[in-house]
């Protein structure tokens, strides 16, 4: 987990939250999934984890060592969430 982690570019994803297309989610259909998603993965949030409903955005996430049974483990997730195990 060590080359894994806080991003090395900060300043690139701090712009994220202002972009009015990076990190926008495609509707509020898939927002609440991923949402869903993030809520019930278990395991820590090692960089990222901001959401906000409003701009359908979520930050570039990394879950480091997720619930093995989570639905995160299982389905496929089509959005900027990545479980490391």
């Amino acid at each position: 987990m060590a080359t894994v982690g806080a991003p090395r570019h900060a300043e690139k994803v701090a712009h994220a939250t202002t972009s009015a297309d990076l990190a926008r989610i495609v509707n509020k259909n898939h927002f609440g999934r991923l949402k869903k998603l993030l809520d019930g993965a278990g395991g820590t949030v090692v960089a990222g984890g901001e959401t906000d409903e409003a701009s359908l955005y979520i930050a570039p996430t990394i879950i480091r060592e997720p619930s093995r049974g989570a639905a995160i483990m299982k389905d496929e997730i089509f959005g900027p969430l990545l479980p490391v195990i």
